[in-house]
């Protein structure tokens, strides 16, 4: 475990598993992250839609689109 407040990732190995677009969400994802957006909340997850990762009627209507990778009902 690192510090609090540290910059430091991890990525499971299901992610990687579960192939490329699933594992460059988990990547934007946790890069939302380091870079301030809070542990809590939806904000870390949304950064998927600015990349086209994600439909936003997923985030209108909390919906999963099986086609993309963004999950409307991911916290933190």
């Amino acid at each position: 475990m690192g510090e609090e407040g540290g910059k430091e990732l991890a990525i499971s190995e299901l992610s990687c598993r579960m192939g490329k677009w699933s594992l460059l969400a988990t990547l934007i994802h946790e890069l939302a992250h380091l870079n301030g957006v809070p542990g809590t909340g939806h904000a870390a997850e949304d950064a998927l839609l600015a990349c086209g990762l994600g439909r936003m009627r997923e985030k209108e209507t909390d919906a999963d689109d099986p086609f993309t990778p963004y999950e409307p009902g991911i916290e933190g």
